[in-house]
């Protein structure tokens, strides 16, 4: 644009100049309309880089703002992830089950004796029962070769939820694939679809898992 200026300049310096008294030459304001129409051209451009800006960015902010929300949703999932009754599942033990001398101590998922049994569970819940111990039971349950059926439960009940706006979310189990710990779910957050770009990877262990030897 400078090249341009300086090109109008040298035009009108080369223009016939006014006797005293004539007035502008046409060349004159030529020059001006054209200078102002390139500012105003720039200001115009100026506002539209702007704006595009303003927006990116909140649609940057509403898409983090909706991860986290839905990532609140999923921790509450895994944090009412139990196996006390030999049945892993995120829904609270039912009521027969909870009691001293019931499997499951408490329906309280803020204390440790939520996920782990306190009696023997019978062979029949359990996936490959081998063992009488109830960590051995445990452990029967969430073997690397039970992995799949452990998490299945909570990855369901968080593909279950709704996908939040805006977003594509997606789940798998790690199953120690890349070098990541097998009792992992690994979250995936996309921009609109399955197929846009990735915003963020979130892993989750739910507490149960650290029971599992």
């Amino acid at each position: 644009m400078r090249r341009f200026h300086s090109h109008l300049l040298r035009i009108l310096k080369r223009s016939p100049q006014p006797a005293p008294g004539q007035g502008f030459t046409l060349a004159e304001p030529l020059v001006f309309i054209v200078l102002m129409a390139l500012t105003v051209a720039g200001a115009a451009a100026m506002i539209s880089i702007s704006s595009r800006g303003t927006i990116g960015a909140r649609i940057q902010s509403q898409q983090a703002t909706a991860i986290e929300d839905d990532l609140n949703s999923i921790k509450q999932l895994s944090e009412r992830f139990t196996c006390c009754t030999g049945t892993c599942t995120t829904e609270a033990p039912p009521a027969d089950s909870v009691g001293p001398d019931k499997v499951c101590a408490t329906s309280n998922p803020q204390q440790d004796e939520y996920y782990f049994p306190q009696r023997a569970i019978t062979p029949e819940n359990i996936a490959t029962p081998e063992s009488e111990a109830e960590p051995d039971r445990v452990d029967d349950l969430c073997s690397s070769a039970q992995n799949s059926a452990f998490l299945g439960p909570l990855q369901s009940a968080i593909d279950a939820i709704t996908q939040p706006s805006g977003l594509s979310r997606s789940s798998a189990i790690a199953n120690g694939i890349n070098g990541l710990p097998i009792h992992l779910i690994q979250i995936t957050y996309r921009s609109g679809t399955a197929a846009g770009p990735i915003l963020r990877v979130v892993n989750i262990v739910p507490p149960m898992a650290n029971y599992c030897s």
